[in-house]
């Protein structure tokens, strides 16, 4: 089962793998990390064609990074996408700051990582705000181009999310006993 998991910063993406992963043992992979290590986009696409070379089964890739879209969308058995609306992705990225300030980390945050409530902090939140938009657009004709809308979720709300790691859950379950059976 190959799951990508992709929405706006704060829509909740990285929670949402880990909670996927935790309940069915799928390895996944954070694209922010490597991002937050290096600010390099090259750097993230190799990680991630790294990742699906040396992960060939089942596997769970949270991120948006375009430079490595098409590395990952065309492999995607579900496609779930986290649309929340700015507000609501403001307020948690704003909050996630904080506690990071407070020295609360979340496990796919680099421990050398640093948040500075600077210009560039300023910068990223009028980017969380306007995202939604134009995310809508590009990530939609990235859908699109890889024909992928019968896999793709669009998950809005709790009960959406909730409901969606049911089907995975069920979806991997029966993918994995039908492999036990067969061999």
């Amino acid at each position: 089962m190959k799951i990508v998991i992709i929405g706006d910063s704060g829509s909740g993406k990285s929670t949402l793998a880990r909670k996927i992963s935790e309940k069915n043992g799928i390895p996944v992979f954070h694209q922010d990390t490597v991002w937050l290590k290096t600010l390099s986009k090259e750097a993230v696409r190799e990680s991630t064609q790294s990742f699906l070379f040396q992960n060939k089964g089942s596997w769970i890739i949270d991120g948006n990074y375009r430079d490595s879209i098409e590395l990952k969308l065309p492999q995607a058995d579900f496609v779930l996408w986290l649309q929340i609306s700015p507000l609501k992705a403001l307020y948690r990225v704003i909050i996630r700051s904080i506690k990071r300030r407070m020295g609360k980390r979340k496990p796919d945050i680099p421990e050398d990582f640093t948040e500075k409530f600077d210009k560039e902090w300023l910068e990223f939140l009028n980017y969380v705000w306007h995202s939604p938009k134009r995310n809508k657009i590009s990530l939609g004709e990235k859908i699109d181009e890889f024909d992928k809308w019968n896999q793709t979720y669009v998950i809005r709300n709790k009960k959406d999310k909730d409901n969606a790691i049911k089907i995975i859950h069920t979806a991997y379950y029966f993918d994995k006993n039908k492999k036990r059976m067969s061999a």
